[in-house]
């Protein structure tokens, strides 16, 4: 039930633009185009968030068919575009038009691409071979390297050294001398299927569980590569699924061996071919629940080919112009919303208990990539309806890709445009929207530019939103892009709830009507803006990243996790606690870090090491003087290839742990010795 009386019409008074002298005109269209409004909100974030979109990944399929959709309704607006559309002449020559394109196509690291794979299995005589079905009886992981093996596999259990009560599943065993190793996930079980290491009321598998591990100590032995399986009778909805090359980039880094996954089935054809005696993969399983052991499978043999490559990693901005007129045309007016979400939760600080799950992202950010294209039709109205002699900027919609994994979509746009910063009026950014309750939604940024709260305050009182004004310009949205470029900016939130980043956010708990009021009100924000005469002077601000107190959010909002975009001097916002049922698969997470470092880190960079993008005040890199755009490239003389191995060796430190940190600045190398502090903030 949403919060507004049913049949609700806001009714308002036409009024001519006239001269604005530092507040608003009186410009308010008869809005007998709310229910038109809220009926093509609802199609369009019950679109958005249906599972066909596959969360919306930032490169992912899902991604690009959201793109599809929306460019649609860019084009169905009448939107000019809004980017340069290059293609490759008969000579080979790359040919660049100008406004020809809705597409900015950008890069967001690099992953895992196969180009060839294939899985057998070989008895020879008249058993022949068995050839298994990519897709369906195995995949190949991001964390395979390319080769061919052909060899006798191996089960080597859950592949555990020095694990709790003396575990191991490697004790007294030879070596695996280029055998295919079978690799259980998770740790020994119980009757139920539940771990036995694990702590009663504590996340379901303990830090034993932990895949790469596991698959390392089987590499280390001498695995000429892996298989990987889900151990039957699992406790884990984990196991109902079968890992690909796109659900496993977060597993890490290629391991040096061909890594594939099989399904339960053709894992158990595979044992049950192979092992001397005929058992299946539970009977294998139950060996391994009790002391471990390395099990050869002699009968058969089983090859792997496997060819990969890491590639540039793509995806794209849309962005779609409504030209001004006049002598305010050369202006823009941004208002955008990020469209991605975290897809399956592999990317974007989804909690690790729910990786593997579709987040559909109704509320971040369906709704307010919905509520942008409610305001492209709004705000063309209004155009229309001004006099034809009235001077307007031209106005840019934006839907941002990349956002959650560190706003790389904004800030790409913000560094690589046809737009000049200075040309650039103001940004309103929409980021959930979607659960206004109790009549509130913030609006941030209000003291980014001067004088701007108070212009605004006519605008804002004409809507039946009761708007939390604050005036910090700072957060973890696609608006701090434009803020670190001295740009105004204005964000609209609607709160945090318990759904942030999780499957349940879904669409049925959307506030239609409140969300299509917040869009209202942007578009209002917009075309006052686009008519405004005077000049808007960027201001700094101090306070960050505002929330509703819980006092004012039934329930309290949960912690916002971090985004990788916070700006510069902003203490990074704590991710949700891992929940009972806890991944600990994917490396070190903020949950579980003991230090604090204290920069900002710069999210799909294809050079090795790890950029500085911000710097905390106060933090342990601060003390020690590193500086926005310094590069990290060795922690202790270890080489940094990523953000990730980076974690991995911050994750292993303790509270006042001393560390040298090989750094590039200026082209030049350079080492500097930092203290860590806790994640209190305070040095021990």
């Amino acid at each position: 039930m949403n919060q507004f009386a049913r049949g609700r019409v806001l009714v308002s008074v036409v009024a001519l633009v006239g001269a604005f002298a530092g507040a608003a005109a009186a410009v308010q269209p008869v809005d007998e185009s709310l229910q038109r409004d809220i009926a093509q909100y609802r199609e369009h974030v019950f679109t958005l968030a249906n599972p066909y979109y596959e969360g919306r990944g930032s490169g992912s399929r899902g991604n690009r068919l959201a793109a599809d959709y929306l460019e649609f309704y860019y084009r169905r607006a009448g939107l000019k575009p809004a980017f340069a559309l290059e293609e490759t002449a008969a000579d080979g020559t790359v040919v660049s038009t100008p406004f020809a394109s809705y597409r900015q196509t950008f890069s967001i690291g690099r992953g895992t691409v196969v180009s060839d794979e294939s899985l057998s299995l070989s008895r020879g005589g008249d058993a022949g071979v068995r050839t298994f079905t990519p897709g369906q009886d195995f995949n190949t992981l991001a964390i395979s390297a390319s080769g061919s093996v052909e060899a006798e596999a191996v089960f080597v259990g859950y592949s555990i050294v020095d694990g709790p009560d003396g575990y191991d599943s490697y004790a007294d065993a030879a070596p695996l001398d280029g055998r295919i190793a079978i690799v259980m996930r998770f740790e020994p079980m119980d009757e139920t299927g539940r771990s036995r290491f694990a702590e009663k009321g504590g996340p379901r598998w303990s830090a034993a569980a932990a895949l790469r591990p596991k698959l390392q100590a089987a590499i280390d032995r001498g695995a000429g590569a892996v298989i990987l399986v889900n151990p039957p009778g699992a406790d884990d909805p984990r196991t109902r699924s079968l890992e690909n090359v796109q659900t496993s980039q977060g597993f890490g880094r290629p391991m040096g061996v061909p890594v594939v996954m099989m399904s339960l089935g053709a894992a158990d054809e595979l044992v049950r071919a192979a092992d001397a005696q005929g058992r299946g993969l539970m009977d294998l399983r139950l060996l391994a629940d009790g002391d471990g052991g390395v099990h050869p499978l002699p009968r058969a043999r089983v090859r792997i080919d496997v060819k990969t490559e890491q590639a540039p990693k793509l995806t794209q901005n849309l962005g779609g112009i409504l030209p001004g007129r006049g002598e305010l045309a050369s202006q823009y007016v941004v208002i955008g919303a990020h469209m991605d979400h975290v897809g399956f939760g592999h990317d974007g600080g989804a909690n690790p208990a729910n990786v593997g799950q579709l987040h559909p992202g109704a509320d971040d950010n369906a709704s307010g990539s919905s509520g942008l294209l409610v305001a492209m039709n709004r705000v063309r109205d209004f155009f229309d309806a001004a006099p034809p002699d009235q001077p307007l900027r031209s106005v840019l919609f934006m839907h941002f890709s990349g956002e959650e994994i560190g706003l790389l979509g904004s800030r790409h746009f913000v560094r690589n445009n046809t737009f000049n910063a200075s040309d650039i009026y103001a940004m309103i950014n929409m980021d959930m929207i979607g659960r206004v309750r109790n009549n509130l939604v913030d609006m941030n940024g209000t003291g980014t530019a001067k004088g701007f709260q108070e212009w605004l305050d006519p605008i804002v009182a004409r809507s039946p939103l009761t708007v939390r004004k604050l005036p910090g310009g700072q957060g973890p949205s696609d608006h701090q892009s434009f803020y670190n470029a001295q740009i105004p900016v204005l964000f609209f939130f609607s709160g945090f709830h318990p759904d942030y980043h999780a499957p349940g956010d879904t669409p049925d708990k959307i506030n239609i009507e409140g969300a299509v009021h917040v869009a209202a009100l942007a578009s209002d924000i917009v075309f006052n803006l686009a008519a405004r005469r005077e000049p808007l002077e960027f201001q700094p601000t101090t306070a960050s990243f505002g929330r509703l107190n819980e006092d004012e959010r039934p329930g309290g909002p949960p912690a916002r996790a971090g985004r990788g975009g916070r700006a510069r001097g902003e203490q990074p916002a704590q991710p949700p606690q891992p929940a009972a049922d806890a991944q600990p698969e994917r490396g070190p997470s903020m949950a579980t870090m003991r230090v604090r470092f204290g920069i900002r880190p710069g999210y799909g960079e294809e050079e090795p090491g790890v950029l500085v993008e911000g710097v905390t005040e106060g933090g342990s890199a601060a003390a020690a003087g590193l500086k926005v755009g310094d590069r990290m490239i060795k922690w202790n003389g270890k080489p940094l290839a990523d953000i990730r191995s980076w974690m991995e060796l911050l994750a292993a430190h303790n509270p006042g742990d001393e560390v040298e940190v090989t750094i590039v600045r200026d082209g030049a190398e350079q080492v500097i010795k930092a203290k860590l502090q806790g994640v209190d903030n305070t040095p021990r």
